[in-house]
C-alpha cells in the first residue's frame, strides 16, 4: 500500500488574499486557487456543473516540475512519491461548484508554480468523468515573514512591486502611471504608516497599507489638474473614492467638467482620507453647478441632490420655508451669489444660511417685483382711466389692512395687492385668499392688464387655436389680441396656462401703454449683465419698463428674462405702471 504524504485538512479557512494562476494557465480555467498569508491555508475552488451534484471530486496537488515546465507528466507509481505532496477529495456541492482547503509544507516556495490536478467522477452515460488542472504559486511563512520584515525596515521604490508581487498584495493600477517622484512618495508614505501601526506588520495590513497610500498620493502628488483629473477617472480610483462621474450634475458641465478637477487641485491640502476627496468632489461639484446656473429653478435640484454637503440645518430650514415667494427669493440669493460666496462650503452655506433667514424675515421679495414704491412718478401726463365699475369693491381705509389672509409674509406686496383689488384689476384665487406666491399664467396677466386699462372684453373668436370660447378667459385673450397687445407664442397658439415670463410681461406693459397713446418716459438708463439673454422682440420693451421704474433687475445686475413671475410681483409692477402713468396715483 501506497504511503501518501497527506496535509491537515482545513475546511472553514478565511480566504482574503487572491492568487492569479501562473504563466501557463489558460484564462478560462474552472479551476483557482487563493490563498491567505495570515492562516497559510489555501482554498481550491472549481466548478463541474449542476448535472455533477454530490460526485466525487479528486484531488491532486502537483510538486513544482522545474522552470519552464508548464505541463503535467503522466502520475504512476513510479514517480508519485517524487510528484504529489497531497491527495485527497471533495464532492460537488448543489449548485454544481466545489472547493477543498489545506496548507502546504514550509518547505514550499515560489520559484516554480505547483499544479492542481482534479478528476469528478461521472454521474451518467450523457457527462462524461472531467479532467481539470490549473498552475498556482505559494510562498512559504519563512519566506512571507521575512519580506514583512523587510517592509518594517524599509520600503524600497526598487523593489516595491516585486515584494508585493511575492506576497500577493495587489497595487492599484494608478501606480503605473506615477513617475519615480510618485513612487518614493508612496513608499515614505507606506513606511509611516507601519510605524505609527505600532504592531507586527502582516499581508492584510500591509494590502491595507499600499492601496491607501497609492489612491492617496494620485490625489496628494499629481502634477497638475490634468494629471489629477486622469488618476481619479481611472476605475479602481472611483470606486476608492466614491466619485461617480456618471452623476447627472457632472455629465451636464460638458465643457467645464475640468473645473472639477482643478478645485479639488487647489484645495488638496484638506484632504487627509479617501472620505475628504469624496466631499470635495461632491462640494465643488455642487458649486460648479451654482456658478453656472443661470436660472432660479436650477436651485431646488441642487439642494436636493447635495443634501449630504449641505448643512443640515440649511437643508432643514430651505424646504420648511412657508411659501414659493420665499424659495425664489432664496434660489435667486443663490445663482446671483458673488463667487466668493462658492469659493468652498463653508462659504456657501454661509451665504445660503444669511438668505434663508432674510426671506423668512423680508416676505421673500426677489426683487422681480420692482418694490411698493419702485420708479418715479411725473405730473403732467394724461392719466390712464381706471375701470370703476359698479361691482368695484370699496377700498378699505387702511391699504394695509386686506381682505386675504395670506398675506403675512408679503408686507411688500400688501398694499399693491389691494389697490388693485379695490379697483376690481385682480381677484384673489379663492375666498379670502390671494395665493401670492403661485405662478402667474398667461391669461391671468392678461386679463389684469385689460381690467387695469379698460379694454374690456370681445367676443371676437378664432385667433389662437389652444383657446377655450367657453373658459373664463377668452374675452380678456380676444380683447388684447385685438387691441395689437398680445400676438401668442407662434403658431395660432396663445399658450393657455403656461407661466408668464418676465420680458413677456414687460413686452405687454409696453404695448398697452403705447396703445393709450403714451409714450414710455425712461426715468433712468438701464443696462443688464444678461442683456444678451433678453428676446430680440422683448429687448426694448425690457429696457424701457424698467428704466421707468415698473420693474427691477436681480441683485447681481442681471434681468433673468425667462424666469417666470408670481401672483404678488406681478400685482406690484401693474401698480407701479399705474402709478407711473397716472401722476402719482393708482
Amino acid at each position: 500500500m501506497r504511503k501518501l504524504k497527506l496535509i491537515s485538512l482545513i475546511c472553514s479557512a478565511a480566504v482574503t488574499m487572491s492568487l492569479l494562476p501562473a504563466a501557463g494557465a489558460a484564462a478560462d480555467d474552472k479551476l483557482s486557487v487563493k490563498a491567505d498569508y495570515e492562516t497559510y491555508v489555501l482554498t481550491l475552488y472549481g466548478t463541474a456543473g449542476e448535472a455533477y451534484e454530490g460526485e466525487i471530486v479528486n484531488i491532486q496537488i502537483v510538486k513544482p516540475l522545474g522552470e519552464g515546465i508548464n505541463e503535467i507528466p503522466e502520475i504512476n507509481s513510479d514517480n508519485y512519491e517524487d510528484l504529489v505532496p497531497l491527495q485527497s477529495y471533495t464532492v460537488v456541492e448543489e449548485d454544481g461548484s466545489y472547493h477543498y482547503s489545506f496548507r502546504l509544507s514550509e518547505s514550499a516556495k515560489k520559484e516554480n508554480p505547483y499544479w492542481v490536478k482534479i478528476t469528478v467522477d461521472s454521474p451518467d452515460a450523457k457527462h462524461p468523468a472531467l479532467h481539470e488542472y490549473t498552475s498556482f504559486s505559494y510562498t512559504s511563512k519563512t519566506e512571507v515573514d521575512r519580506k514583512l520584515s523587510e517592509f518594517e525596515e524599509t520600503v524600497n521604490p526598487q523593489t516595491f512591486e516585486d515584494n508585493c508581487d511575492l506576497l500577493d498584495i495587489k497595487i492599484p493600477s494608478v501606480y503605473n502611471y506615477f513617475d519615480e517622484t510618485q513612487k518614493n512618495s508612496v513608499a515614505f508614505m507606506i513606511s509611516e504608516k507601519i510605524k505609527a501601526s505600532g504592531k507586527k506588520l502582516s499581508t492584510t495590513d500591509l494590502q491595507i497599507y499600499v492601496t491607501d497610500s497609492v489612491f492617496m498620493v494620485s490625489v496628494q502628488k499629481a502634477n497638475s489638474s490634468a494629471q489629477l483629473k486622469t488618476f481619479l477617472s481611472d476605475t479602481q480610483s472611483m470606486d476608492y473614492f466614491g466619485l461617480d462621474f456618471e452623476n447627472k450634475y457632472y455629465v451636464n458641465l460638458n465643457a467645464n467638467q475640468n473645473e472639477v478637477s482643478e478645485r479639488i487641485f487647489s484645495h488638496r491640502e484638506q484632504a487627509v482620507s479617501k472620505e475628504d476627496i469624496g466631499n470635495l468632489f461632491r462640494e465643488h461639484l455642487l458649486l460648479i453647478n451654482v456658478c453656472h446656473a443661470s436660472n432660479k429653478n436650477a436651485v431646488p435640484g441642487l439642494i436636493e441632490e447635495f443634501k449630504d454637503v449641505i448643512s443640515a440645518s440649511n437643508y432643514s430650514n430651505y424646504n420648511g420655508l412657508s411659501s414659493q415667494t420665499q424659495r425664489d427669493s432664496v434660489n435667486v440669493a443663490v445663482v446671483s451669489a458673488s463667487a466668493d460666496k462658492s469659493e468652498n462650503i463653508e462659504a456657501f452655506n454661509a451665504m445660503l444660511e444669511k438668505s434663508i433667514h432674510d426671506a423668512k424675515n423680508s416676505g421673500g421679495s426677489t426683487g422681480g417685483g420692482g418694490g411698493s414704491n419702485g420708479g418715479s412718478t411725473s405730473s403732467g401726463r394724461n392719466q390712464i382711466i381706471i375701470p370703476t365699475p359698479e361691482s368695484t369693491p370699496s377700498s378699505p381705509d387702511n391699504l394695509n389692512d386686506s381682505p386675504f389672509k395670506d398675506l403675512e409674509n408679503y408686507e411688500w406686496a400688501k398694499e399693491s395687492i389691494n389697490t388693485l383689488y379695490s379697483k376690481n384689476i385682480i381677484n384673489g384665487k379663492e375666498t379670502g385668499k390671494f395665493s401670492p406666491e403661485s405662478l402667474l399664467t398667461r391669461e391671468e396677466f392678461v386679463k389684469i392688464i385689460c381690467c387695469a386699462f379698460n379694454f374690456g372684453e370681445s367676443t371676437g373668436t378664432g385667433y389662437f387655436d389652444d383657446v377655450d370660447n367657453t373658459a373664463w378667459y377668452v374675452g380678456y385673450v380676444n380683447a388684447a389680441y385685438e387691441q395689437g397687445i398680445i400676438s401668442g407664442i407662434g403658431d395660432r397658439k396663445f399658450g393657455v396656462s403656461a407661466p408668464i415670463t418676465r420680458e413677456d410681461v414687460l413686452v405687454i406693459m409696453a404695448r398697452s401703454i403705447k396703445k393709450m397713446g403714451y409714450s414710455v418716459e425712461v426715468s433712468k438708463e438701464v443696462e443688464f449683465s444678461d442683456t444678451a439673454d433678453i428676446s430680440d422682440y422683448a429687448l426694448d420693451a425690457v429696457l424701457e419698463m424698467s428704466g421707468a421704474g415698473v420693474i427691477n433687475g436681480y441683485p447681481d445686475g442681471r434681468f433673468i428674462p425667462e424666469n417666470n413671475i408670481t401672483r404678488a410681483e406681478a400685482a406690484v409692477a401693474v401698480a407701479n405702471l399705474l402709478k407711473i402713468y397716472t401722476g402719482g396715483s393708482a
